[in-house]
């Protein structure tokens, strides 16, 4: 397998732009490559997992746009001991494609589950360069998440969050760096639009006191903060704020609520 990765996958780099087939030759070059898929899917199926890897290497190398081969080999490679040679096939696959954003982002997350951290950051910073997506901007912000490095983390995070800003997981990560931070500074009131007003005062209080309080403390807290920090808050939660600022209501004062009904 090793030798087979050093000879015929940099062939099929062997010039920066290689000649293209002749029309009378492209139809029997897909049939080769869509045969030789087909062959990597049933030994696959069969557990025989060098042979996939040299029937789908030799898709790619047929067909250099074919960029799954080189992102599915890799794994195999590696799954069976071959770091060095799965990272190899990758860094190949990116030669013979060099505007990929998807295969920086493949050998970025090869290093992320390897936990090498440093090394997959420039790859998901190369992946986005060519085409930011939500995924890289994750994937980095969990390299700096890992490297002990919150304000970056989140600031990647965010970028993330502006291009789905539906997106829960983001949400999670990003509140999860905001307690690990433990500030509410004006920066954070920036980065934490995202919050609902209670879940936002939650957060606050729990930096501040060290303590995260239940969600009617919460809104208690808020009714009392109206006057010198106002906040924004939904008719219903402006109603719930009024609600928890009332004084309980004792076992006396239940007896005449009842009289009166």
């Amino acid at each position: 397998l090793c030798a087979w990765l050093a000879v015929a996958a940099p062939a099929a780099m062997a010039a920066d732009e290689p000649d293209a087939p002749d029309d009378a030759q492209a139809p029997f070059v897909d049939l080769l490559v869509n045969g030789l898929i087909l062959e990597s899917d049933a030994q696959f199926h069969l557990g025989d997992y060098r042979k996939t890897t040299r029937a789908t290497l030799s898709a790619s190398a047929l067909d250099p746009a074919y960029i799954d081969g080189y992102d599915s080999s890799a794994w195999l490679i590696w799954s069976m001991g071959y770091d060095a040679n799965a990272v190899r096939v990758l860094k190949c696959g990116i030669q013979a494609n060099p505007k990929s954003a998807y295969l920086r982002h493949a050998l970025g997350t090869h290093y992320l589950t390897t936990k090498r951290h440093r090394e997959a950051m420039p790859w998901f910073s190369r992946a986005l360069a060519i085409e930011p997506s939500v995924m890289s901007y994750m994937s980095l912000g969990h390299c700096y998440k890992a490297l002990r490095q919150p304000r970056m983390a989140v600031r990647m995070y965010t970028n993330a969050l502006r291009l789905d800003p539906g997106n829960g997981m983001i949400k999670a990560n990003l509140e999860s760096m905001h307690r690990r931070m433990g500030t509410m500074s004006e920066g954070f009131t920036q980065q934490a639009r995202y919050l609902s007003p209670l879940r936002y005062y939650q957060l606050k209080l729990f930096a501040e006191t060290g303590r995260m309080p239940t969600p009617q403390e919460t809104r208690l807290a808020i009714a009392r903060a109206q006057s010198d920090d106002p906040l924004y808050l939904t008719a219903k939660q402006k109603h719930l704020a009024e609600d928890a600022a009332r004084p309980p209501m004792t076992a006396k004062t239940t007896a005449v609520a009842t009289n009166v009904t």
